[in-house]
């Protein structure tokens, strides 16, 4: 299977392993063993029980984007619009990943790699906000990063 497909799978199996039993029971050798595969494909795939949440989450948060994106482009012709698509994304976002989400951001909190992560992630999320409103509104200067 390529890598990429690969990664997908073990996302998903990883999902479902969430759901079904919590992310207690989430560990890089029961993913191996849900998933079909060997031990060392997960750790290089992950490298920790760490990589592999903060895989998880980013797979939700990239579908999130993604979604926020395509819908801008096509649907925000106004302030009111891109406001609203925005809010969509994230909410839509949050009850298509399901109580999971909040499982595997609980888990998180408690490790060093979270910190680092999450400022990424605002990062990230400041630069899709201040795209997607800069067409309406003049978001240059040092008060466009707030």
């Amino acid at each position: 299977m390529p890598r990429e497909q690969r990664r997908l799978q073990l996302l998903e199996t990883a999902s479902a392993i969430v759901r079904s039993h919590g992310t207690d029971a989430l560990t890089l050798a029961y993913l191996a063993e849900q998933a079909g595969v060997t031990k060392p494909i997960t750790y290089e795939h992950f490298g920790t029980r760490a990589g592999l949440l903060i895989a998880l989450y980013r797979h939700y948060d990239d579908r999130q984007v993604q979604a926020a994106k395509l819908a801008l482009e096509v649907s925000a012709t106004t302030l009111d619009g891109a406001v609203a698509i925005l809010s969509a994304a994230y909410v839509d976002c949050v009850l298509s990943a399901g109580p999971e989400f909040g499982a595997i951001a609980a888990a998180l909190s408690a490790t060093e790699e979270m910190d680092e992560f999450r400022q990424t992630l605002r990062d990230g999320y400041v630069e899709l906000y201040r795209q997607a409103l800069s067409r309406f509104v003049d978001l240059s200067g040092p008060e466009a990063r707030a």
